[in-house]
């Protein structure tokens, strides 16, 4: 059965309250202060410094997996060329039977990897992501050059040297100044470092057996050490 609705008799006294029936009701409204309004905007803030903060770190991490990989596929690229041509690779082969040896005098990284266009398929892996100094190449057409090519080469590597540098991060220095493009000797002692263009002070090496690593200033120096001899490398 429905009751008819009784009113309380709500008066209004005066002020913030309303009187109904004896008991007084307030009037005031729930509102957000200045205050907590300021923590609401500084925790909104925060939130997106972390957010932001935490997907650059996921960029420049997959960057840098992705110039390793690049430097694997290019490994991989020069041994199935050696396995092509008895053990040997281009740089070791003169131009009439197929190698670049005859290109090592002018200084010039790129001709030596645009001899493996058929086994790499697109100059991209050539290419760090990181390395704001060079572009992307389209094609291993004759627009290709260093302008397109992100690793140094080692050019006097040997399989029987199996610790050997056969390409790496380009962005190298020699007593804190930044190596110059072309032919460079790296001796056992040779003051080398990495500029922070890059990997900020670190970079990729790829060894003449296919493992690559990530070095530091130190573990490069060491690297250099272990192939107990001078690797020639040109820089693009």
């Amino acid at each position: 059965m429905n009751l008819p609705r009784r009113s309380c008799g709500a008066r209004w006294t005066g002020g913030s309250t309303v009187d109904c029936g004896g008991i007084r009701l307030s009037l005031h409204k729930s509102a957000i202060t200045m205050v907590e309004m300021l923590i609401v905007v500084f925790v909104l803030g925060l939130l997106v410094v972390l957010l932001v903060a935490m997907l650059r770190t996921r960029h420049v991490k997959q960057d840098w997996g992705s110039c390793i990989n690049h430097l694997k596929f290019t490994g991989l690229a020069f041994q199935q060329w050696a396995d092509d041509n008895n053990s040997r690779y281009p740089m070791q082969v003169p131009v009439t039977n197929g190698g670049t040896r005859d290109f090592l005098t002018n200084g010039e990284a790129a001709v030596h990897f645009r001899i493996l266009s058929n086994y790499l398929n697109t100059p991209t892996v050539l290419w760090c992501p990181r390395d704001a100094g060079r572009t992307r190449g389209r094609d291993f057409s004759g627009e290709f050059n260093n302008s397109n090519v992100s690793y140094f080469l080692g050019v006097d590597v040997n399989f029987n040297f199996p610790a050997m540098l056969l390409a790496g991060d380009r962005l190298m220095t020699i007593s804190g100044k930044q190596a110059a493009s072309g032919a460079l000797d790296l001796h056992t002692n040779s003051p080398v470092g990495w500029t922070k263009s890059i990997h900020n002070g670190k970079g990729n090496l790829l060894f003449v057996d296919g493992h690559t690593e990530q070095s530091d200033t130190q573990l490069l120096q060491a690297s250099l050490r272990r192939t107990a001899a001078t690797n020639r490398v040109l820089i693009p």
